[in-house]
């Protein structure tokens, strides 16, 4: 945790810093698809269009935006056979409830981050905010 920190500080850019710390998987993907979960690339395809809150979202690349303030309760996989890792950033206060595929329930706030990482084994995708941005 040292360590973070200390990138943190001499970078300054908190997201960044975590991300190189952090493996990504990507397991059965079609290359189109891996591209846009691959970190740094000539056209950085990682983060995705603004989705807009809903009982279901379908991300499509690593990052999205999600805007609005209808209640999350499944987030469904971006490609069968998925396994990895989704970064969301709340333009406001969405609840991501735990009754559908998420593990723990979480309400964000304007400009928070949300890690989640999808586990097959339990067909849950597990995690929670990351960060308070006020």
């Amino acid at each position: 945790m040292k360590r973070l920190f200390e990138i943190v500080a001499s970078y300054g850019h908190a997201l960044s810093a975590l991300l190189s710390l952090i493996p990504i998987f990507v397991i059965g993907m079609a290359t189109d698809i891996s591209e846009r979960w691959s970190v740094g690339s000539d056209q950085n395809r990682v983060w995705g269009a603004d989705l807009a809150s809903a009982a279901t979202i379908t991300p499509t690349h690593m990052f999205h935006r999600i805007t609005g303030t209808t209640q999350i309760d499944n987030i469904n996989l971006p490609a069968a056979g998925f396994s990895g890792m989704l970064i969301l950033s709340f333009a406001g206060a969405v609840l991501v409830a735990n009754g559908g595929n998420v593990d723990i329930a979480f309400t964000s706030a304007a400009n928070e981050f949300a890690m989640l990482i999808w586990n097959p084994a339990r067909a849950k995708w597990s995690g929670g905010l990351i960060n308070a941005i006020t």
